[in-house]
């Protein structure tokens, strides 16, 4: 890399904000040239217009890239797209093949609309059935199955030609805290994290993986310094994920710099994330709360010979080299391929749990008292839903009539919510169906950490979520049209 060329420029390149912030160029607060950030993070709430934006800002080059979470296929943030079932559902299954149909479908739907960098797949292990922002974002309870499933998805993805970025290292399976909100701790030992957290990583890494996030986890094993979270740890990145996973000259990002377990170390230019983050061997320091003050904090870090400028210069390397592959299209697609409403048919088909000693549910022609307990913020699921279980034949009842009750409760797992059980009053009314009616049908849309298995009836089934594929395959086992062929340890 040329020495000539400005501090500037190499800064603005590591940066990521959030879209729109900083769509005019980083002010550095010296009157000079205002270079573009190097990326952009779209959401759902500014999609699909910032991807035509975004794309003449690119022009015919690969700068500034887009990178979007697509851990459901593209649906998962773009508006109008196919939603793809979530990960669990796909570990549900059973077929590895399906995951690596998975990450080619959405790396080359990505493609299709311009976004280069896709952040997916989730690596984490969900064995802690009350971890409230896990939970159906994984594979699997188990590292092995994470690790299978995760290392096909992330083959699928290199293969559609897009950049999958594996996450969150070094796993944010184990911990009931929601780094949105504040910092978690991973109390797990070396060797615990080796034998389960950092499987699946090492599959992924082997499978071919280009990049991975690091995730806002305080991990004492891996670095003893009180509240020092992964992302700005030099122990971490730098030794445990480049010298001892083998990862020298990976692309590393760090989970958004603007979530609750990070935010609130933000201060003078000594406290500055984004400039601690490249200290730690960090490449990309993801969505700061000021992309401007970010921007200032890591020259002045240069200038001040804090930060070495080779550090600087490696981490724009690394973005560079691996930005360059990826050929977004142009002009923008509008609309989804064929193949992936079929995909993600196929996977919520196949993914449906029903309770083993449960005997096949065939609700087709029966008069049934429904009740929802709608503890998503899917505000479409409900109603969507309740028609597509009327259209197949099943009679509604008033809940006081002598009709089986069926109780649906529809939940997610999302950002900020801090838990992944129902609240009270609804649990206190599903208690109450099955305390009336030993034979009530239960349907859970969602994670499995929703309703303990304690709370749950003897007939149960079970879909991961609330996507279209999933509700229709949801009706269809209910009214003995489809039968249940997924897996899962109903312990959790």
């Amino acid at each position: 890399m040329s020495t000539a060329r400005r501090l500037e420029e190499l800064v603005a390149r590591v940066i990521c904000p959030r879209y729109p912030l900083a769509r005019d160029g980083l002010d550095f607060g010296d009157g000079g040239p205002r270079p573009l950030p190097g990326g952009f993070c779209v959401f759902r709430d500014t999609l699909p217009a910032a991807l035509d934006d975004l794309a003449d800002a690119r022009g015919e080059g690969r700068f500034p890239y887009v990178c979007a979470d697509f851990e459901r296929g593209v649906g998962h943030r773009v508006p109008g797209a196919v939603r793809l079932p979530p990960p669990w559902a796909i570990g549900a299954t059973g077929d590895v093949a399906l995951a690596r149909a998975a990450g080619r479908a959405t790396s080359l739907e990505a493609l299709d609309r311009g976004i280069a960098v896709v952040f997916a797949p989730v690596l984490d292990v969900a064995d802690e059935p009350e971890n409230p922002i896990v939970g159906t974002r994984a594979f699997a309870a188990t590292a092995e199955e994470v690790a299978r499933f995760g290392a096909a998805w992330v083959e699928g993805a290199l293969a559609g030609g897009a950049i999958p970025v594996g996450k969150h290292y070094p796993g944010h399976g184990a911990t009931r805290v929601d780094s949105h909100l504040a910092l978690p701790t991973i109390e797990r030992d070396a060797d615990a994290l080796a034998r389960v957290e950092e499987v699946p990583f090492r599959a992924a890494i082997a499978a071919g993986l280009p990049a991975i996030m690091v995730g806002h986890l305080h991990v004492p094993a891996l670095d003893p310094t009180p509240g020092v979270p992964s992302t700005l740890s030099p122990p971490t990145v730098a030794g445990r994920l480049r010298a001892g996973l083998g990862f020298a000259d990976g692309l590393v990002f760090t989970d958004a710099l603007d979530m609750g377990a990070i935010a609130s170390r933000t201060g003078g230019p000594e406290t500055e994330p984004a400039v601690r983050a490249l200290l730690a061997g960090v490449d990309v320091p993801l969505l700061p709360d000021d992309p401007h003050r970010a921007a200032r904090a890591i020259r002045d870090a240069v200038t001040s010979g804090r930060l070495p400028r080779a550090r600087l210069e490696e981490a724009v390397r690394r973005i560079e080299s691996r930005v360059a592959g990826p050929a977004v299209r142009t002009p923008i697609a509008r609309t989804s391929r064929e193949e992936t409403a079929a995909l993600a048919r196929e996977i919520a088909r196949r993914s449906v749990v029903r309770s083993a000693a449960a005997p096949p549910p065939a609700l087709a022609g029966e008069r049934v008292a429904l009740s929802l307990l709608d503890d998503s913020a899917d505000g479409e699921a409900a109603g969507g839903l309740r028609a597509r279980l009327g259209h197949a034949g099943m009679e509604f009842a008033d809940e006081d009539e002598a009709a089986l009750p069926l109780v649906v409760v529809l939940a997610d797992v999302r950002d900020h919510k801090g838990r992944v059980g129902l609240p009270d009053e609804a649990r206190a009314r599903l208690e109450r169906a099955v305390a009336r009616r030993p034979d009530a049908e239960l349907l859970i849309v969602g994670p499995p950490g929703a309703v303990p298995p304690a709370a749950r009836p003897l007939r149960t089934t079970h879909v991961f979520g609330t996507d279209r594929a999933s509700l229709d395959a949801a009706a269809e086992v209910l009214t003995g049209r489809l039968a249940a062929e997924g897996h899962a340890d109903w312990s959790r």
